[in-house]
């Protein structure tokens, strides 16, 4: 596939020739093109056991072979610091061929401890390779490979459900992405060190209403990770990822037809830098409202988003030069649906 990149036609500028303000979505002159081919082989196995009763043991492997062939010709460059387009002299050309193996073994047994709870634990390997923009940006890049160890529990009844693990998880090659003035560039971390707590449960109060919780805790940080000569992050945290996070959740099924829900949001706060500098407070309570209505083939369903119309960021982001930038959340929006099935 070849994807083309143009310089903005109808833009202000300052008498220094910096673009102060973009007027509309002109296409000017050819800036870049790009032709990727992306391949992807795969073999797996699985094989399921039961060496005792109540007890089933998974294992298998999955071996892929991925390779990006990239070709970018570059006919200018924008210079974020300018604010200015900058044509090359002569085209610039560059090509990237890369391929990554990754090996993912993995196996989880699970014991059944009563009728309705199930105790379970696993061990796997899984590797990440770069996306093509992030090839793109550094050719360098390794695939990130992590080795991952959960325990947990999970119980069922027509009343209640719950599900609760605990993870630890350690990233080799962990891909970054690194803020530096005006642009950022991605990079292999050394090793990172995931850890967490997940709880989720729902309980029946009666016959139409229900009552759901999710919870999560989140301990990232970087056990191995050196952005420059001079600058070591090993020990911090990993931005953009809030110790806490939950949800709460109000639901109503009738059997005649109608069908609510009622659900509250929340993240902590975030670093969000590499270097650990500041926090972004995160938001409590974002909440997002469902009512619908079904019979036989019909189905009515309206849903409502940011229910309270809260500002808030899904992404704050901070430069290595101060530079703050703001991923701002969606305002109060609703849509009706109308689905009819055949």
């Amino acid at each position: 596939d070849e994807s083309r990149k143009y310089k903005y036609a109808d833009v202000t500028t300052l008498p220094s020739g910096r673009i102060i303000r973009t007027n509309s979505d002109a296409i000017g002159d050819l800036m870049e093109t790009e032709s990727a081919t992306n391949t992807l082989y795969g073999i797996f196995m699985q094989e399921t056991f039961r060496p005792a009763p109540g007890m089933t043991v998974d294992a298998g492997f999955r071996f892929d072979k991925m390779n990006f062939d990239l070709d970018v010709v570059e006919y200018s460059t924008y210079s974020w610091s300018g604010g200015t387009y900058s044509d090359h002299v002569t085209p610039v050309t560059t090509k990237t061929d890369k391929t990554f193996d990754l090996f993912s073994p993995s196996i989880g047994v699970n014991y059944a401890l009563t009728d309705t709870i199930n105790l379970y634990a696993s061990l796997a390997q899984s590797g990440q390779v770069p996306s093509e923009g992030e090839i793109n940006d550094n050719p360098n890049l390794d695939a990130a490979v992590a080795r991952n160890f959960e325990v947990g529990l999970k119980g069922r009844t027509q009343a209640w459900s719950f599900d609760l693990a605990a993870y630890r998880t350690v990233v080799s090659d962990d891909i970054i992405q690194v803020y530096t003035g005006w642009t950022s560039e991605f990079e292999n971390a050394g090793e990172t060190l995931k850890k967490g707590l997940e709880f989720s449960a729902h309980r029946k109060l009666n016959d139409y209403w229900g009552l759901g919780l999710n919870y999560a805790y989140s301990d990232y940080t970087f056990t191995d990770f050196q952005e420059s000569v001079s600058v070591d992050h090993s020990g911090n945290q990993i931005p953009y990822v809030p110790r806490h996070q939950y949800s709460l959740s109000l639901d109503y099924n009738h059997p005649n037809g109608w069908k609510g829900r009622l659900q509250a949001d929340g993240w902590g706060s975030y670093y969000m830098d590499n270097a650990n500098t500041e926090k972004y407070g995160g938001y409590d309570f974002l909440t997002n409202l469902m009512v619908g209505y079904e019979q036989d083939a019909h189905s009515l369903t309206l849903n409502i988003e940011n229910l309270f119309d809260k500002r808030y960021a899904v992404e704050v982001k901070k430069s290595s030069s101060g530079t703050r930038s703001y991923s701002a959340g969606a305002p109060r929006s609703a849509m009706l649906t109308y689905t009819y099935t055949f």
